[in-house]
């Protein structure tokens, strides 16, 4: 094989080793925004719940993952929200709400942007493999 050709195949072979790390990093991305995804619409379904809820009524709280206490309602006019370095503030259901949904169309649109950028990346791995295999000797 020609010195040419084979420094051509290792460049092409080291940009598209690249590029599947970034594709491998783009579905982590991916992934992780469909977790965020589905906890705050969960999160929307909850405010929901305790819209309705009955001031002194009984309902179950998550204080973690699967760990739940039994807690008497006092107030069904606010929650409070975390909103960021470990601070809170007290917000009306609509508002909290209305910041919950504006995340989740934040979410779904870096979403899409995740999908245009793997779609992308794809293709040109798909080009690059095509490309190496013209390279390759043929028998």
């Amino acid at each position: 094989m020609e010195e040419p050709n084979q420094e051509k195949m290792q460049e092409l072979y080291m940009e598209l080793q690249m590029l599947n790390s970034h594709l491998k990093q783009l579905r982590q991305q991916q992934e992780l925004l469909g977790q965020q995804t589905v906890e705050i619409t969960q999160a929307l379904q909850g405010l929901d719940e305790f819209k309705s809820s009955i001031e002194g009524s009984e309902m179950f709280v998550p204080l973690s993952s699967g760990i739940f206490v039994k807690a008497k309602v006092s107030d069904t006019g606010g929650v409070l929200m975390n909103v960021g370095a470990g601070v809170c503030v007290v917000k009306d259901i609509p508002s909290a709400k209305q910041l919950m949904q504006k995340q989740l169309d934040d979410s779904e649109k870096f979403s899409e942007k995740i999908a245009f950028q793997m779609e992308r990346f794809s293709r040109k791995a798909a080009n690059l493999q095509h490309d190496l295999q013209a390279l390759l000797p043929s028998e």
